[in-house]
This record gives C-alpha cells, sequence and structure tokens, in this order.
C-alpha cells in the first residue's frame, strides 16, 4: 500500500478514538491538496478526465487516411547500411 507503518498506526488510533469519522480525510481544501483518491497510486500524480473529446479523423471513404507510426530502432548509417 506504500504508507508507513506510523501512519497505519495513526489511522488505527483516530478509528478507536473516533469510530470511522476518524478515518475521513483531514486535508484543508483551502490548500489545494488533492485527495488521496484523485491520485495514482504508483506515480503519485494527479488523474485527469478527459474533458474533451477526442479528435477525430473521418474520411468519405476507407484507406483515404493512413497513419503510420515509426520508431527508430537501431542507428542508420549514411547509404543505409548493407
Amino acid at each position: 500500500m506504500r504508507i508507513s507503518r506510523k501512519c497505519v498506526k495513526t489511522w488505527l488510533d483516530r478509528c478507536a478514538a473516533e469510530g470511522e469519522s476518524g478515518l475521513r480525510d483531514r486535508a484543508p481544501h483551502r490548500h489545494r491538496i488533492p485527495r488521496l483518491a484523485a491520485l495514482d497510486p504508483i506515480t503519485e500524480q494527479v488523474i485527469r478526465a478527459g474533458n474533451t473529446a477526442a479528435v477525430r479523423y473521418e474520411r468519405e471513404q476507407p484507406g483515404e487516411l493512413v497513419h503510420l507510426d515509426g520508431k527508430k530502432i537501431g542507428r542508420i548509417p549514411d547509404g543505409g547500411g548493407r
């Protein structure tokens, strides 16, 4: 879970003292701190939902627009190599 034992102990103590209400998020909202549910658990970056629609390329006929991605795997010498 990527949390320390001290943090778990704090939560257990709060739960014992205050019940479930002790486990609620205590981050002050005026500091604009995102809730843990809004963060990616691995990268700890804010997960943003796409508010904009995806750009679509629609054509009259199939095959009218072809998109190719190329990736340079190795270094190709001048002249194309052997």
